[in-house]
């Protein structure tokens, strides 16, 4: 993960990782500064949700993509349900395995919803409030001070 530019100190998503090292993604991973907070909630939130319940939670890889936050999750849980269509627009078409009702896997998906709807109103630079911008066909989500025209 990229170190914050204005604060040379560690982010609170790398902290919450080191704390509990068994959510560093599998697969090379990137947050913006803006959204920092928003991961290390959400890490926060499935780490609980794991020792809650007893089923075993790893992060494959989080990152943004399309302006959007992404969180990817493994678990043993037979709890997979049929695909279902998380975002289509113009320019792409989402899709993931839907999670049985009542199950860990329901929740860990609401956990990572309520973190991107979350990001979907915070600069990924600074994190103040912002909105999804298209520049050139570049799909961020910035405040004013930030857009890139």
């Amino acid at each position: 993960m990229r170190q914050r530019t204005e604060d040379p100190g560690t982010p609170l998503t790398n902290a919450v990782i080191t704390r509990l090292p068994h959510l560093g993604p599998q697969i090379e991973s990137f947050i913006p500064d803006g959204w920092d907070a928003a991961v290390a909630q959400a890490l926060e939130a499935i780490a609980l949700l794991s020792e809650e319940t007893g089923v075993p939670i790893s992060i494959t890889q989080f990152k943004e993509k399309f302006g959007d936050l992404r969180i990817y999750v493994r678990m043993d849980e037979p709890s997979i349900g049929p695909l279902e269509m998380v975002a289509d627009t113009a320019q792409y078409m989402s899709l993931r395995s839907s999670p049985m009702p009542g199950t860990v896997r329901a929740r860990a998906s609401e956990i990572i919803d309520a973190a991107a709807a979350r990001c979907q109103a915070l600069c990924q630079d600074c994190g103040a409030p912002g909105r999804k911008r298209n520049t050139k066909g570049w799909l961020h989500v910035a405040c004013d001070e930030h857009a890139r025209r």
